[in-house]
């Protein structure tokens, strides 16, 4: 063994390349293969189980020591500055999500990745230079969350009791869990509903209650979460494909252009500086909730049955606002 493995990261490396490869040494035996006295290994191995927590036991029967756990590494990484930032961003972003599975794991596992930065590196300061604004969450329960990831790593039914905004009723509904979506701060299932025989978004919040079952599923061979998602403008899906044109004026324009609004969308520019976004997408719901929100900015052209909902919303709202105005329409 050379000299320099006599350094502590180095002997912590060698100790764990001798575990992970099942040779069981002994602290003798390390301690003569790294020429250090027996004490030294023995605070090595504190170290490695108090501070890595690596899962190290001894084998009476082999004589030496072992991982509990096969596939245990070490997180020995050489970290860079601008691998501080995306530790930090990656935090600051967990934070958004906290409350959820596998959040703590998830947090545990950054604070050990912490303890490697370098000491010139400070987190603390690097952290001043980012925020993050957390969307406004429904809260969770975090076991709810655990549960359906279970069901859907391991294709079982599960069987929930929900509420429905839209229906106002409860119902109990035998799901098949495809995935769990984190949509705007609040989570989601998206799953084969065998109630309504059609994949549903499902509110994990409204969720009363979720029991597993040992029933197996098997998943729509030809269901894409990307397609899915992306098909609908936001969660609320409709069978219909609707083929939308809005037009913006010259102000709203401005900001319509700095962002990818969905993955069909094409962007018509006009003379004046506005322009026309076109887009599909299924259903009119969710769509119609977010023109609303630019008021006399924007103007649908087409189809009509959109244009004609928008205006519906525009003569209520002005009906709240402006006495009698209802009447006179």
């Amino acid at each position: 063994m050379k000299k320099a493995s006599r350094t502590p990261i180095r002997r912590i490396l060698w100790i764990d390349q001798q575990l992970r490869e099942g040779r069981y040494p002994n602290r003798n035996q390390l301690a003569e293969a790294l020429e250090v006295d027996p004490k030294t290994i023995q605070r090595d191995l504190d170290y490695m189980r108090d501070q890595l927590d690596a899962p190290i036991e001894f084998c009476r029967k082999r004589n030496g020591y072992h991982y509990s756990e096969p596939n245990f590494f070490l997180p020995m990484i050489n970290l860079r500055e601008r691998d501080v930032f995306a530790f930090v961003i990656a935090e600051k972003i967990l934070k958004q999500c906290e409350g959820a599975a596998y959040y703590k794991e998830i947090q545990e596992v950054l604070n050990k990745i912490s303890n490697f930065l370098p000491d010139a590196i400070s987190v603390q300061e690097a952290a001043k230079l980012f925020e993050f604004e957390s969307a406004r969450s429904s809260p969770v329960d975090a076991q709810k969350i655990a549960l359906l990831q279970e069901c859907a790593r391991l294709k079982k039914v599960a069987i929930i009791q929900y509420y429905s905004f839209h229906g106002q009723e409860k119902t109990t509904r035998s799901i098949h869990p495809y995935h769990l979506l984190n949509h705007e701060g609040s989570w989601y299932c998206v799953a084969y509903c065998v109630l309504r025989n059609d994949i549903r978004t499902f509110a994990i919040s409204r969720m009363l209650s979720i029991e597993g079952t040992n029933e197996k599923f098997e998943r729509a061979k030809d269901f894409n979460i990307k397609r899915y998602v992306q098909e609908s403008f936001s969660l609320t899906r409709e069978t219909k494909d609707i083929t939308a044109r809005i037009k913006f004026s010259p102000y709203q324009a401005q900001w319509i252009r700095e962002k990818r609004w969905h993955p069909t969308q094409t962007i018509e520019e006009l003379p004046d500086g506005g322009l026309i976004l076109t887009l599909t997408v299924k259903g009119i719901a969710d769509l119609k909730r977010w023109i609303l929100k630019y008021g006399a900015e924007a103007e649908v052209l087409s189809p009509a049955e959109l244009r004609s909902a928008i205006a519906e919303e525009a003569r209520l709202l002005c009906g709240k606002y402006f006495k009698n105005f209802s009447d006179n329409m």
